[in-house]
């Protein structure tokens, strides 16, 4: 699909509140500052624009493109958190009837799955940026994992807000057609 079609078809199959978040949930405020700037920009930009393509991609790529980073983030993170507490790093060495003692090196790798359990259970999302928080001492490269995740996660999250700031675009040239 060219131009907007995709972002009409999105509206159209999300309805208006499918995106929307619930109200306890922590992320909420992140998406409401989104939405809030694509609203509060909507107007001025679509006066200062040729088309709703332009305006939409205004919007959501520049003006307002560190909100829904934001959002984006948090959901990404939020995922993450989930994903590598329900499967997190596991003892590789047992001790067995033809091995009853481990050596060091085997004893090191099960200790430092160990401490990388306990440090998973301390991973946290900053409620204002999306960010990962993570303890010291935690090995970043278990977060990886959701790498490919997280770029699917950037795309959904664009195509929602693109589907908000049209209709806040479109409800800006109407209200500007009345006057």
């Amino acid at each position: 699909m060219r131009g907007l079609g995709w972002v009409a078809l999105a509206a159209a199959l999300l309805g208006p509140g499918a995106a929307r978040a619930a109200p306890d949930d922590p992320g909420a405020a992140l998406r409401s500052a989104a939405e809030q700037c694509l609203a509060s920009n909507a107007a001025r930009v679509s006066a200062s624009t040729q088309t709703l393509t332009e305006a939409v991609s205004f919007l959501v790529d520049d003006l307002c493109a560190e909100q829904i980073t934001h959002v984006s983030q948090y959901r990404t993170n939020m995922k993450t958190i989930a994903a590598l507490q329900a499967n997190p790093p596991q003892p590789q060495f047992t001790a067995s009837a033809e091995r009853p003692v481990l050596g060091a090196f085997e004893d090191q790798q099960n200790a430092s799955a160990a401490r990388q359990t306990e440090l998973i259970k301390q991973l946290k999302v900053d409620p204002a940026t999306g960010e990962l928080i993570t303890p010291p001492g935690f090995d970043s490269t278990l977060s990886l994992r959701s790498m490919a995740g997280s770029i699917f996660q950037i795309s959904i999250t664009q195509s929602e807000f693109k589907a908000s700031a049209a209709k806040a675009v479109l409800a800006a040239k109407e209200a500007a057609a009345k006057h």
